[in-house]
């Protein structure tokens, strides 16, 4: 393409003109883009805080303060009580998580001086006769193991 072409092609595109309309529908159209854009990257901005602050167990925080403020539980005075416990003994509980059963009751993990191959479970049973059943299910199955282990090393 020779430089004269190039020269009257843009000629021909100014001609055309940027009428107030196409200015108007691209200024829309930038606005849109501009609103979608931000508007998905501040519910996204918000779900990762979320996300973060269980993670960070942030809103578990804020549920125990809450739950100790009204007194509907004893879970905070029970791992207060632990940890202070274990402080005394020179045992240091880390990366404390926790996870809540189908049934109501909740499991709290805790590493022992940080170390993931020592660990302390906290379970807490929604009533004194789910924690039996629960315990009376688990004796049973470890004398089955033991059972198991005993009969395999009289056959050897």
């Amino acid at each position: 393409m020779s430089h004269a072409n190039i020269i009257n092609r843009r000629l021909a595109f100014d001609k055309k003109g940027v009428t107030p309309m196409r200015c108007l529908a691209w200024g829309l159209n930038a606005l849109l883009a501009a609103l979608l854009l931000s508007g998905c990257g501040s519910g996204t901005q918000q779900i990762v805080k979320q996300e973060l602050d269980r993670y960070n167990m942030k809103s578990y925080q804020e549920g125990s303060d809450r739950q100790l403020v009204r007194g509907t539980t004893l879970n905070g005075s029970l791992l207060n009580s632990l940890q202070a416990e274990c402080a005394n003994r020179g045992i240091r509980l880390t990366h404390e998580t926790y996870a809540e059963t189908l049934d109501g009751g909740i499991s709290y993990n805790y590493f022992i001086n940080g170390d993931a191959r020592h660990f302390l479970i906290l379970n807490v049973y929604p009533s004194e006769q789910e924690r039996l059943v629960k315990f009376l299910k688990y004796m049973v199955l470890v004398r089955q193991r033991m059972k198991l282990t005993l009969s395999r090393r009289k056959a050897r």
